[in-house]
């Protein structure tokens, strides 16, 4: 089955929402496979007229507006016209991603560049696609940095490598005078990084 979450301002439980991000992923199934799904999706929604226009390319991401049609509409406002034009993008994220994926495009800002901030002092780097530490490597004669990924499909996991406290999304539209909540962070093993980091390479 497909997946389908609402990230941004909705999942943190806002008033009112500026634009709709839904996070598109499946168990098991490649980016190419998700490509699919995603052009399916967009031949469905433009074939019912809910998708007015389209912004990109389509790829691993769609950005566009979208409206609803006058009997929609009427449910919604009592008026029997064509709706406002709405922006909508669908983000294609791969399954093992997820965890990181919902932190990035929940949100708030102000929540997401303390939790990268605190990412940086401890020497880690957070971005969508998951917590990664650069460690210096051997291979073979050659010393070199490489970025190494520790966690990306539990958000829960993320927050407690980070040393912060578990916030539901709601509890997520942060002030820019708050701060995180700190927790004892997860020791990193990086032997046990550098491992699954290696096994995950002869995979593919």
């Amino acid at each position: 089955l497909v997946e389908l979450t609402i990230g941004g301002s909705y999942r943190r439980g806002a008033q009112d929402c500026g634009d709709i991000d839904f996070i598109v992923t499946r168990p098991d199934a490649d980016m190419n496979e998700m490509k699919t799904i995603l052009s399916k999706l967009r031949e469905l929604l433009m074939k019912t007229d809910y998708l007015k226009c389209e912004l990109n390319k389509p790829s691993s991401k769609l950005m566009a507006g979208c409206a609803l049609g006058p009997v929609g509409n009427k449910k919604l406002t009592g008026k029997f016209t064509t709706g406002k034009c709405r922006r909508i993008d669908f983000l294609l994220v791969p399954w093992s991603e997820i965890g990181a994926a919902l932190i990035y495009f929940t949100g708030n800002d102000n929540f997401n560049r303390a939790l990268r901030f605190r990412a940086s002092k401890m020497n880690l780097i957070l971005n969508e696609s998951g917590l990664f530490k650069r460690i210096t490597y051997k291979q073979g004669q050659k010393v070199k940095d490489r970025e190494m990924l520790i966690e990306s499909f539990s958000e829960r996991k993320i927050f407690k490598l980070l040393g912060v406290e578990y916030e539901a999304p709601e509890q997520r539209n942060m002030g820019s005078n708050e701060k995180l909540v700190d927790v004892k962070p997860d020791e990193i093993d990086e032997n046990e990084v550098i491992k699954k980091n290696d096994e995950e390479t002869d995979s593919t």
